[in-house]
C-alpha cells in the first residue's frame, strides 16, 4: 500500500512475487520489503515513513477479518455472486462457468 501512494502497487505486487521462496521461509522480512522498495527506485522518505508509521495496517487487518467471515482460506479465492467456490483449492473453467451460468439463471438474465 505504501508502494501504491506512488502508483506502483502493481510494481511493488511484482516484486514481492518474484522472491517468494515459500510460506515461512522469511522472504518478507522488513528489511527485505524496504530493499525492493528501493530497487524499484521508490521515493524512500515517503515509503519509509508509510512503512515504519504502519499507516494501512487498520484497512489490511479489517480486509483480512472480512475475507475470513466470508470462508477464504487462501489465495486464489474465487467468488461467484458472493458465493465462495471450492474452498480450499482453485476451480476449474468448468466450475466457475456453471455457478456464473446458475448465478445468470437465478437472477433471471
Amino acid at each position: 500500500m505504501c508502494a501504491a501512494d506512488q502508483n506502483r502497487f502493481w510494481d511493488y505486487h511484482d516484486i514481492l512475487f518474484a522472491n517468494w521462496n515459500g510460506e515461512n521461509q522469511n522472504a518478507f522480512s522488513d528489511k527485505r520489503l524496504v530493499a525492493f522498495a528501493e530497487a524499484l527506485g521508490l521515493d524512500m522518505k515517503a515509503f519509509n515513513s508509510c512503512f515504519q508509521a504502519d499507516t494501512y495496517r487498520d484497512e489490511i487487518e479489517s480486509d483480512l477479518a472480512a475475507g475470513r467471515m466470508k470462508g477464504v482460506q487462501g489465495t486464489p479465492s474465487v467468488f461467484v455472486n458472493g458465493e465462495i467456490l471450492t474452498p480450499g483449492y482453485v476451480p476449474s473453467f468448468d466450475e466457475i462457468s456453471q455457478a456464473v451460468d446458475a448465478a445468470l439463471a437465478e437472477s433471471g438474465n
